[in-house]
């Protein structure tokens, strides 16, 4: 799922979280890389992305995987030795902070750089208003653990009909964003052409009003607001 500034949220943890009980970090790990390099270079994205993805989501379970296998006790038997599935599931939440922090931070580094922002700054502006989504993702992978165990297979399936379902909603979410986004952009150019005198001046309000809004550490959504405050703050030129 898409940010406003090209982080993602990835649904597809989840997914992991459930591979590295069932089968694994060392599985879990190379199946991420392969599909992550595949699916990027299928989608004709840079090759060095690719790989770089790919590299830092098979960290991550790697990471994960260790950390959920040592603290649960199943030790390299992981999903043949009898346990309590409230300690494994305590295993995994911390497992699940140290695959965020990761993820995160490597996003965070990248964009940090790519942009010329801090590193504090880039964390704050993608991810703050997010921190729902690993919780969902946490349950949503045990949940689909555990069902595979009980159900087998098809059980599994049936667990991550809805995981797809979020995926598409905030998917069609995230689209709707960026058509509003265009939206309020597409009015700022009329009104740059009603009085071509002050061009660009609605988009160097509106930019050094998000850095004040984000000097003071307002919440994202109400830098967004004070964004398209600014880009439209001159609307009534238009007649």
């Amino acid at each position: 799922i898409p940010t406003d500034q090209g982080a993602y949220f990835m649904v597809s943890a989840a997914l992991d979280y459930a591979g590295i009980i069932l089968l694994g970090p060392v599985p879990t790990a190379f199946i991420n890389f392969a599909t992550t390099v595949g699916f990027e270079t299928l989608v004709r994205r840079p090759f060095l992305q690719a790989l770089f993805n790919g590299s830092v989501y098979a960290f991550m379970c790697l990471a994960a995987g260790d950390i959920y296998l040592g603290l649960s006790g199943l030790g390299l038997a992981h999903t043949l030795l009898p346990g309590t599935f409230l300690r494994q599931a305590v295993a995994m939440a911390v497992a699940a902070v140290v695959y965020i922090v990761i993820n995160k931070s490597a996003v965070s580094a990248v964009i940090s750089l790519y942009n010329g922002i801090s590193l504090r700054q880039s964390w704050h502006q993608n991810y703050r208003r997010g921190m729902l989504f690993p919780v969902v993702s946490l349950s949503t992978g045990l949940l689909i653990a555990e069902v595979c165990r009980t159900s087998g297979v098809f059980g599994a399936v049936l667990g991550v009909l809805p995981l797809i379902l979020f995926w598409y909603y905030f998917q069609l979410y995230g689209e709707i964003r960026h058509d509003l986004r265009d939206f309020v952009r597409a009015l700022t150019s009329i009104i740059e052409e009603v009085d071509p005198y002050t061009r660009n001046h609605s988009f160097r309000v509106s930019n050094y009003a998000v850095q004040i809004a984000r000097g003071m550490r307002l919440p994202e959504r109400e830098v967004e607001t004070i964004e398209f405050g600014g880009l439209l703050h001159d609307l009534g030129k238009v007649r």
